[in-house]
C-alpha cells in the first residue's frame, strides 16, 4: 500500500442501521462533483472506497482541476461495538507533488518578502497555501458527510 493516512475517525453506527444498509445509503448518496466507488475487500466487514473527480468547467479554477486530495477511503465495521472506523489517505506521489509545488511556491514568496522587506508579499505567501488547504478541506468534508450518513436514522 503506497498511501499516507491523513484522516482517521471512529463513529457509532445508528441503532436503526445495519452495516449493509449503511453501505447502500453511501452508494445512493450524491457527492457531486465526485463519484463514489465502493469495493468489498477480502474481509467481510471492510470496504475500500475511492472518489473519482469529474471536473466541471464552469465551477473549477485552473489550479483545482483534477486535483487529488483525500481520495482513498477504508471503512471497517466492528460488530461488537457497532462502530465504523474510517481512514482517508492520499497516494504518496500526489502528496509529494502537492508538498513540492505549494511548498516551493511558499518558500519563493517568503524569500521575496524577506528581500523586499514588505509584509504584503508575506500575505501573498500565505495566500499561496490556500489551495492546499482547500484540497484537504474538501476531503475532510467528504469524511464528515460519510459520518453524518452513518449517524442519521434510516
Amino acid at each position: 500500500m503506497n498511501r499516507v493516512v491523513l484522516y482517521r475517525d471512529t463513529f457509532p453506527l445508528h441503532e436503526s442501521l445495519s452495516f449493509s444498509s449503511f453501505i447502500y445509503k453511501l452508494d445512493q448518496a450524491d457527492f457531486f462533483p465526485y463519484t463514489l466507488g465502493i469495493e468489498l475487500t477480502d474481509s467481510l466487514n471492510e470496504y475500500e472506497m475511492e472518489f473519482s473527480y469529474f471536473p466541471t468547467p464552469l465551477l473549477d479554477r485552473p489550479l483545482m482541476v483534477d486535483a487529488k486530495s483525500l481520495d482513498y477511503f477504508n471503512l471497517r465495521y466492528s460488530e461488537d461495538t457497532r462502530e465504523v472506523f474510517l481512514e482517508a489517505s492520499i497516494s504518496k506521489g500526489w502528496l509529494w507533488f502537492h508538498l513540492l509545488l505549494w511548498g516551493s511556491l511558499f518558500i519563493l514568496t517568503l524569500y521575496a518578502a524577506i528581500i523586499s522587506r514588505q509584509l504584503t508579499v508575506l500575505a501573498i505567501a500565505l495566500i499561496c497555501l490556500t489551495p492546499l488547504w482547500i484540497l484537504f478541506n474538501r476531503g475532510r468534508q467528504r469524511c464528515q458527510r460519510i459520518r453524518a450518513i452513518a449517524t442519521k436514522p434510516a
